[in-house]
């Protein structure tokens, strides 16, 4: 992943079909939207559920965390040349954020498949490649 210091990244879950777009593009607020942006706001339902500190039970690495915090609350949750998984369980109705610093679980309030991965970012220059995705269920 490569993205700049000061811009946020949000990766996320949103129902397909027609979902609630802001003016700059992004589908956080939509109801059926569940996720973390990348200074560790998190999205549930498109309500913001917390602000930019994790409990300390979905940090994994706290050294790294704290440093990152210190340095630039944008990149708390992840940062530039970080592996981001995310992984949704339809039939527990859980989100799962995991990287380097933190694995977060965030439970969806009701099923409303089929399910899409969204990023949004903000104006800033990103690349995010999809290294792999795997369908349990298949």
């Amino acid at each position: 992943m490569r993205k700049t210091s000061a811009s946020l990244l949000f990766f996320g879950v949103c129902t397909q079909g027609p979902v609630r777009v802001e003016e700059e593009g992004i589908s956080v607020l939509d109801r059926s939207t569940y996720g973390v942006w990348s200074d560790g706001a998190v999205r549930s339902a498109g309500v913001k559920k917390q602000a930019s500190m994790f409990p300390q039970t979905s940090v994994v690495d706290a050294a790294r965390y704290n440093a990152r915090l210190q340095r630039s609350l944008a990149n708390t949750v992840c940062d530039e040349g970080d592996v981001v998984k995310v992984s949704l369980d339809c039939n527990a109705l859980q989100f799962t954020l995991e990287t380097p610093t933190v694995r977060h679980t965030l439970k969806i309030r009701s099923p409303l498949p089929p399910w899409v991965l969204t990023v949004n970012f903000g104006s800033e220059p990103h690349r995010v490649e999809l290294v792999d995705c795997l369908d349990e269920l298949a």
